[in-house]
């Protein structure tokens, strides 16, 4: 079980190192934020558009912590899981 969980964190990490994913995800989030898919979500209740932007600030935040995460020099899955032990990662 551990073993598969630091294989999943290693090429997840792996994924979010590439110049590609920080390409796509700025398109994303900029696609996320038009005006399109704002007024698909402001239609019935007035609600739905601040869940909706409270959703992608959330996503961009948790992404955000990723990417930095990904690049920072603690990043191989033994300090994950040393930090995990220990409750120190800052979520």
């Amino acid at each position: 079980m551990k073993d598969t969980f630091t294989n999943l964190i290693s090429k997840v990490m792996s994924v979010i190192r590439k110049k590609e994913f920080i390409i796509v995800f700025f398109f994303v989030v900029f696609l996320m934020l038009n005006w399109p898919f704002l007024t698909i979500a402001d239609k019935g209740n007035p609600f739905h558009i601040y869940f909706y932007l409270f959703f992608i600030v959330v996503f961009v935040i948790i992404m955000l912590f990723l990417i930095q995460y990904s690049y920072s020099k603690n990043a191989d899955t033994d300090s994950i899981y040393q930090k995990v032990d220990k409750g120190d990662l800052p979520i």
